[in-house]
Formats: structure tokens, C-alpha cells, sequence
């Protein structure tokens, strides 16, 4: 299911940023650039972290920055991004983050199922090893075609 989702227009291996705000803008960013979503989305993204916090840091070195499902969302969608230098986001267990996937969704059902696909996928230590050292989108695709299959 993810591979539905993680195209290689949403996909960056080689994130430079400099803090938490960035790291989300760029992520958004991606998903703005696809149509996937609209500029306001990004910026609902950043005023949750802003309001909530660094709750969306939901594993070690792993963010999941989203809002509240919006008429700013297309469709459901994700972005993936792999941090050149990990970045705090001020959580007290699972800074730094290295990975950054936005996720966008536009009404409950669709939020929860990709929000669940998406968990299942993070559980496995296997796949986030893996998502540390492959080269190329192609790498990527490879972990998420091994975990549609399961």
C-alpha cells in the first residue's frame, strides 16, 4: 500500500535543513509540488508542531508531521524524507529525527488507513535500518515491495 503513496516525486534521500520547522516545510513541500496538497496544509502542519509540540516525533529519529484532516488535502498522501544531519525536535525520548514523513489526508478514513499502513511499516527495525542506508528511490521501493506483499 505505501508504495501507492511514496512516488518518487514525494521521495528525498539528501534533506539539508537546519531545524524541525524546515524539516516539515520541505516535507510539505513535496506533496504541494505534487498537487497533492495545498500551500495552507504545510502551514497547518507547522502550527500544529507549533501548538501540540514535538508529540509527532513518533519513534527514535523518526517524525510524522500532519494536521487534522483538511479541504486543503486533495487526497490522502505522504512524503518521505531522509535528513542529511538529524534535526531536534525537542522530544525528550526520540530526538534527533533522521526521517521526515508528512502525511496529509482529507478525511478520517483515509488519515487512519494510511497513518496504520504506515505504523506497520515503521514497526519492522528491518525496514528503518534499511531506509539509513539504501542509495536511491529504487531502494525504497524494493523495502515497500517486500512489505505490500506481507
Amino acid at each position: 500500500m505505501l508504495s501507492n503513496y511514496l512516488t518518487r516525486d514525494v521521495v528525498d534521500l539528501n534533506v539539508n535543513v537546519q531545524n524541525a520547522e524546515e524539516a516539515i516545510r520541505y516535507a510539505g513541500e513535496l506533496l504541494v509540488k505534487s498537487n497533492l496538497i495545498k500551500p495552507a496544509y504545510v502551514d497547518e502542519m507547522i502550527d500544529t508542531y507549533r501548538n501540540l509540540g514535538p508529540y509527532i516525533v513518533l519513534a527514535p529519529h523518526i517524525a510524522m508531521p500532519h494536521s487534522k484532516p483538511s479541504d486543503n488535502v486533495m487526497k490522502p498522501c505522504l512524503s518521505f524524507c531522509r535528513l542529511q544531519q538529524p534535526i531536534r525536535f525537542n522530544h525528550t525520548e526520540n530526538d534527533p529525527v533522521h526521517f521526515v514523513f508528512a502525511l496529509a489526508g482529507n478525511d478520517e478514513f483515509g488519515h487512519m488507513a494510511l497513518l496504520q499502513s504506515l505504523g506497520k511499516f515503521l514497526m519492522d527495525e528491518e525496514n528503518i535500518k534499511k531506509l539509513y542506508t539504501i542509495h536511491d528511490f529504487d531502494g525504497l521501493i524494493e523495502i515497500l515491495g517486500k512489505e505490500d506483499k506481507v
